[in-house]
Protein backbone atom coordinates (compact mmCIF):
# COMPACT_ATOMS: atom_id res chain seq x y z
CA UNK A 1 0.00 0.00 0.00
CA UNK A 2 2.92 2.87 0.65
CA UNK A 3 4.27 1.70 -2.48
CA UNK A 4 0.64 2.58 -3.89
CA UNK A 5 0.77 5.71 -2.07
CA UNK A 6 3.86 6.52 -3.19
CA UNK A 7 3.59 5.99 -7.04
CA UNK A 8 0.27 8.37 -6.72
CA UNK A 9 2.19 10.98 -5.14
CA UNK A 10 4.94 10.65 -8.07
CA UNK A 11 2.66 11.17 -10.24
CA UNK A 12 0.44 13.96 -9.31
CA UNK A 13 4.29 15.84 -8.69
CA UNK A 14 4.90 15.15 -12.10
CA UNK A 15 1.68 16.29 -13.31
CA UNK A 16 2.39 19.56 -12.05
CA UNK A 17 6.28 19.68 -13.08
CA UNK A 18 5.42 19.45 -16.46
CA UNK A 19 2.31 21.41 -16.38
CA UNK A 20 4.52 24.34 -15.16
CA UNK A 21 7.20 23.33 -18.22
CA UNK A 22 4.35 22.85 -20.97
CA UNK A 23 2.37 25.71 -20.11
CA UNK A 24 5.33 28.15 -21.32
CA UNK A 25 5.92 26.30 -24.42
CA UNK A 26 1.66 26.61 -25.06
CA UNK A 27 0.59 22.99 -24.94
CA UNK A 28 -2.29 23.37 -22.26
CA UNK A 29 -1.77 20.30 -20.09
CA UNK A 30 -3.48 19.39 -16.41
CA UNK A 31 -3.64 17.02 -13.62
CA UNK A 32 -7.08 14.69 -13.26
CA UNK A 33 -8.42 12.76 -9.95
CA UNK A 34 -11.11 10.32 -9.54
CA UNK A 35 -13.49 7.47 -8.89
CA UNK A 36 -13.51 4.33 -10.49
CA UNK A 37 -16.45 2.06 -10.27
CA UNK A 38 -16.07 -1.82 -10.83
CA UNK A 39 -13.37 -2.39 -10.03
CA UNK A 40 -13.74 0.26 -7.15
CA UNK A 41 -10.91 2.48 -7.14
CA UNK A 42 -9.39 5.83 -6.22
CA UNK A 43 -7.47 7.52 -9.76
CA UNK A 44 -4.76 10.09 -10.27
CA UNK A 45 -3.46 11.49 -13.40
CA UNK A 46 -2.36 13.68 -15.70
CA UNK A 47 -3.79 15.15 -19.67
CA UNK A 48 -2.27 17.34 -22.80
CA UNK A 49 -4.60 18.91 -25.28
CA UNK A 50 -2.30 18.00 -27.70
CA UNK A 51 -3.90 18.63 -31.26
CA UNK A 52 -6.76 20.36 -32.42
CA UNK A 53 -7.49 18.74 -35.47
CA UNK A 54 -10.69 21.19 -36.07
CA UNK A 55 -12.08 23.93 -33.74
CA UNK A 56 -13.96 21.81 -31.85
CA UNK A 57 -11.90 18.36 -32.24
CA UNK A 58 -9.06 17.50 -30.23
CA UNK A 59 -6.44 15.04 -29.47
CA UNK A 60 -6.15 14.59 -25.84
CA UNK A 61 -3.58 11.61 -24.95
CA UNK A 62 -3.49 11.14 -20.46
CA UNK A 63 -2.59 8.64 -18.13
CA UNK A 64 -3.79 7.54 -15.01
CA UNK A 65 -2.98 5.60 -12.01
CA UNK A 66 -5.68 3.72 -10.07
CA UNK A 67 -5.79 1.34 -6.83
CA UNK A 68 -8.34 -0.39 -4.86
CA UNK A 69 -10.66 -3.55 -4.74
CA UNK A 70 -7.27 -6.08 -4.61
CA UNK A 71 -5.46 -3.95 -7.85
CA UNK A 72 -3.38 -1.37 -9.38
CA UNK A 73 -4.33 -0.16 -13.55
CA UNK A 74 -2.29 1.89 -15.00
CA UNK A 75 -3.80 3.40 -18.24
CA UNK A 76 -3.00 5.31 -21.10
CA UNK A 77 -5.31 6.54 -23.51
CA UNK A 78 -5.65 8.09 -26.86
CA UNK A 79 -9.12 10.25 -26.26
CA UNK A 80 -10.88 12.38 -28.96
CA UNK A 81 -12.76 15.22 -27.68
CA UNK A 82 -15.30 16.79 -29.48
CA UNK A 83 -16.62 20.26 -27.22
CA UNK A 84 -20.11 21.91 -28.17
CA UNK A 85 -18.96 25.19 -27.83
CA UNK A 86 -22.51 26.43 -30.09
CA UNK A 87 -24.15 25.16 -26.59
CA UNK A 88 -24.71 28.08 -24.34
CA UNK A 89 -25.16 26.89 -20.91
CA UNK A 90 -23.81 29.73 -18.59
CA UNK A 91 -20.22 29.47 -19.58
CA UNK A 92 -20.32 25.73 -19.06
CA UNK A 93 -19.13 23.97 -22.42
CA UNK A 94 -20.33 20.20 -22.80
CA UNK A 95 -18.02 17.31 -24.40
CA UNK A 96 -18.18 14.07 -25.80
CA UNK A 97 -15.36 11.67 -27.16
CA UNK A 98 -13.91 8.65 -27.03
CA UNK A 99 -10.57 6.49 -27.98
CA UNK A 100 -8.37 3.70 -27.38
CA UNK A 101 -5.99 2.89 -24.45
CA UNK A 102 -3.84 0.29 -22.68
CA UNK A 103 -4.58 -0.51 -19.28
CA UNK A 104 -1.52 -2.60 -17.68
CA UNK A 105 -3.90 -4.80 -14.93
CA UNK A 106 -1.22 -5.74 -11.90
CA UNK A 107 -3.64 -7.86 -8.98
CA UNK A 108 -2.32 -7.28 -5.30
CA UNK A 109 -2.12 -11.11 -5.29
CA UNK A 110 0.60 -13.23 -5.42
CA UNK A 111 -0.86 -15.64 -7.28
CA UNK A 112 -2.17 -13.56 -10.29
CA UNK A 113 -0.09 -12.47 -13.13
CA UNK A 114 0.22 -8.77 -14.29
CA UNK A 115 -1.81 -8.47 -17.43
CA UNK A 116 -1.97 -5.44 -20.61
CA UNK A 117 -4.83 -5.60 -22.11
CA UNK A 118 -6.65 -2.57 -25.53
CA UNK A 119 -9.37 -1.30 -23.85
CA UNK A 120 -12.37 1.06 -25.69
CA UNK A 121 -13.26 4.55 -23.84
CA UNK A 122 -16.42 6.65 -24.29
CA UNK A 123 -16.53 9.77 -22.12
CA UNK A 124 -18.50 12.96 -22.03
CA UNK A 125 -18.45 16.08 -19.51
CA UNK A 126 -18.61 20.06 -19.01
CA UNK A 127 -16.01 22.11 -18.38
CA UNK A 128 -15.68 25.78 -17.52
CA UNK A 129 -12.97 28.15 -18.08
CA UNK A 130 -12.31 29.91 -14.44
CA UNK A 131 -9.68 32.45 -16.42
CA UNK A 132 -7.50 32.62 -19.18
CA UNK A 133 -5.15 30.40 -17.79
CA UNK A 134 -7.40 27.45 -16.11
CA UNK A 135 -10.39 25.55 -17.13
CA UNK A 136 -11.58 22.99 -14.89
CA UNK A 137 -13.74 20.22 -16.02
CA UNK A 138 -16.12 16.99 -14.89
CA UNK A 139 -15.96 14.48 -17.16
CA UNK A 140 -17.36 10.91 -16.91
CA UNK A 141 -15.82 8.06 -18.76
CA UNK A 142 -17.61 4.42 -19.24
CA UNK A 143 -14.80 1.53 -20.63
CA UNK A 144 -16.94 -1.42 -22.13
CA UNK A 145 -14.70 -4.31 -21.53
CA UNK A 146 -13.33 -6.64 -18.72
CA UNK A 147 -10.21 -5.25 -18.36
CA UNK A 148 -11.04 -1.54 -17.27
CA UNK A 149 -13.47 0.27 -14.94
CA UNK A 150 -16.90 0.05 -15.51
CA UNK A 151 -17.46 3.88 -14.74
CA UNK A 152 -14.74 6.59 -14.29
CA UNK A 153 -15.98 10.11 -12.62
CA UNK A 154 -13.43 12.42 -12.73
CA UNK A 155 -12.66 16.57 -11.86
CA UNK A 156 -9.42 17.83 -13.36
CA UNK A 157 -7.91 21.14 -14.37
CA UNK A 158 -6.24 22.33 -17.36
CA UNK A 159 -3.87 24.94 -17.58
CA UNK A 160 -3.22 27.40 -21.20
Amino acid sequence: MKRTILLALIILLAAGTATAQTVDKGIPFGARVGLSFDPDQFHVGAHAKMLELTPDLTFVPNIEFGTGDDVNIFAFNAELVYSFYAADLGGFTPYAGGGLGINYIDPDHDNADSETKLVLNFLGGISKMLDDTKEMFIELKVGPSDWAPDIKLTVGLTFF
